[in-house]
């Protein structure tokens, strides 16, 4: 059997296709996409980082990429990473999975301390760490949004 090929009705050399294919998985997957798609960032959260890998396919700028080339379209992109390795992302095409390289490495469990950490006084230093936002208690918050103090301090 012949690998398929990523030539099309675009006119372009498959390994023109092969490296369209390859940037626009690595763009979904790229820590820059990721920050701005909370679609995506949220799905790999609740796939534990394992998206099957047909929804992948099903995005549009892929899917149209796709559209045009012979054969079906998993053949077509296991022969385009083979030809343009990805950066930010990894298949495994025995899971039919994709995964992000980034989530994956900031994804290690956080060590926890040897030794229970305790506060015995106030910081000494003047670079006290950050107060934290504090959420006004329910009986501050009205139907029309958190009471507003007028002039004289009243609520």
């Amino acid at each position: 059997a012949s690998s398929p090929s990523l030539g099309g009705a675009s006119g372009q050399t498959p390994a023109a296709m092969a490296a369209r294919i390859a940037e626009q998985i690595d763009f979904y997957f790229s820590p820059g996409n990721l920050n701005i798609d909370a679609h995506l960032a949220n799905r790999l959260l609740a796939t534990r980082n394992a998206l099957p890998l047909e929804e992948i396919l099903s995005f549009r700028k892929l899917a149209r990429l796709l559209a045009g080339l012979r054969g079906d379209p998993v053949s077509n992109v296991r022969t385009a990473v083979s030809l343009t390795p990805l950066r930010h992302a990894a298949i495994d095409f025995a899971a039919m999975t994709i995964s992000s390289r980034a989530y994956a490495a900031s994804a290690r469990p956080v060590k926890a301390p040897s030794a229970p950490l305790s506060v015995t006084s106030a910081p000494t230093s003047s670079l006290a760490p950050p107060a934290m936002a504090v959420a006004p208690p329910p009986s501050a918050i009205s139907a029309t949004g958190p009471a507003r103090a007028d002039a004289a301090g009243r609520a």
